[in-house]
């Protein structure tokens, strides 16, 4: 069996004063989203979702490989950023109300698609106005697909406790590692365990 690891970081762009800058002035949205060849391993992608920019590198059975691809997505999205402007790995940033006057709805808006959690019932989702509600949340998530797809895999019970397992041995001590005030203010909301 070929396991492959995707990923579809989240970043904010930060412009040459230190504040939050949208990423839909400098990318296009989910439904154009810009297409990057990465060669010899496949087309990644860039795009705003939210405020937030996103890539979305070719899976690979490598994770070094997948690493490699999210850092050339990255060095390609620099070069569309004005002189002054960088990328930053936010948990969660504040933004300013002026930055939603005229920009385009899921700017201005919350839209994850609702989420099954190992340790709920049903789905969850984010009930947050994002006219009123002035912070945004930066993350991703890590994909694996399986060919072919283990038959055990299709009971639900099962792929409950392998969630389970990967929020003991990679969830717990990444937040460990990487806790931040940011990351405990985005968990609030996004990326809680189970999900």
């Amino acid at each position: 069996m070929l396991v492959y690891c995707g990923a579809d970081p989240e970043f904010v762009i930060i412009g040459p004063k230190g504040k939050p800058v949208p990423a839909h002035r400098f990318f296009p949205g989910k439904t154009k989203k810009e297409k990057v060849e990465i060669k010899g391993r496949g087309m990644g992608y860039m795009f705003y979702d939210g405020y937030a920019l996103e890539l979305n590198p070719p899976p690979d059975p490598c994770r070094a490989r997948l690493t490699d691809n999210v850092a050339y997505l990255l060095a390609e999205a620099k070069k569309k950023l004005p002189e002054g402007h960088r990328i930053a790995a936010l948990g969660a940033w504040k933004i300013a109300a002026e930055d939603l006057v005229g920009a385009p709805p899921e700017v201005r808006e919350f839209g994850c698609d609702p989420a099954l959690n190992a340790y709920a019932a049903g789905e969850t989702k984010v009930e947050l106005d994002g006219e009123t509600h002035l912070y945004r949340y930066g993350g991703g998530h890590m994909h694996f697909s399986m060919n072919p797809v283990p038959a055990w895999l299709s009971n639900m019970a099962k792929a409950k406790a392998l969630i389970k397992l990967l929020d003991q041995y990679v969830g717990l001590p990444l937040t460990y590692l990487f806790g931040s005030p940011a990351t405990f203010r985005r968990r609030q909301y996004y990326g809680r365990a189970g999900n």
